[in-house]
């Protein structure tokens, strides 16, 4: 590999069916045999994705090795928090979060205080 790194290729394998699976290569015949060569449109995101800037924010990246952890589908997700969510869950999940009260605290668990209450005088 370019980078200095040997890497057994078997450790590429899930990688590499997620390439063929969803489109973003397409196999050539040449005089020498076949080649793989990514679509345009992942050539651009790789371009975009290397390009020196600020690190990317984890909703941005889109995640294909991941399945969503609300539905359980093997579809693009994003981080969003800790859970990997596809766009269908992470919107129903902020349809949800929109506008819900605050809760209120349970008779047992609130706290006393130290001092005793004045009793009213009258």
């Amino acid at each position: 590999m370019e980078n200095g790194h040997s890497y057994p290729i078997d450790r590429f394998d899930a990688l590499l069916r997620d390439l063929v699976t969803w489109g973003l290569v397409r196999r050539k015949d040449t005089e020498n045999g076949p080649s793989w060569q990514l679509v345009d449109a992942a050539e651009r995101r790789l371009e975009e994705l290397l390009r020196p800037g600020p690190p990317l924010v984890a909703e941005v990246v889109i995640y294909l090795d991941h399945r969503c952890v609300d539905c359980r589908r093997r579809v693009p997700t994003h981080l969003h928090g800790d859970a990997y969510l596809c766009d269908a869950c992470w919107a129903l999940r902020s349809e949800a979060a929109v506008e819900l009260p605050p809760p209120e605290a349970h008779p047992s668990r609130r706290r006393r205080s130290r001092f005793p209450r004045e009793q009213p005088t009258g």
